[in-house]
């Protein structure tokens, strides 16, 4: 029996931070994980990859994690996915 993969995407605007997180998620093989940059690429990525679980940073330019996170819920493809916010 295959174990189901459930897909995480990780979004912040510091690079570190996401290498950091993605190095972390990436040894549990029950995971892919996808990252974005900011929560304008990320919406994009949410969208192209339909996620499980979104991981995002609350301060971002252009859009911060709280408009972020009520675009993603008010998406009718994307509503049903996890949404967890992180802040520093």
């Amino acid at each position: 029996m295959n174990a189901a993969v459930s897909t995480v995407l990780l979004v912040d605007d510091d690079p570190a931070t996401l290498k950091h997180f993605r190095r972390i998620l990436e040894r549990e093989p029950a995971l892919r994980v996808a990252t974005a940059g900011n929560a304008v690429e990320g919406l994009a990525r949410a969208r192209e990859i339909h996620p499980d679980l979104i991981v995002s940073d609350y301060q971002m330019p252009e859009m911060d994690g709280f408009e972020f996170c009520r675009r993603v819920k008010t998406d009718a493809e994307l509503a049903g996915s996890l949404f967890v916010l992180l802040s520093g």
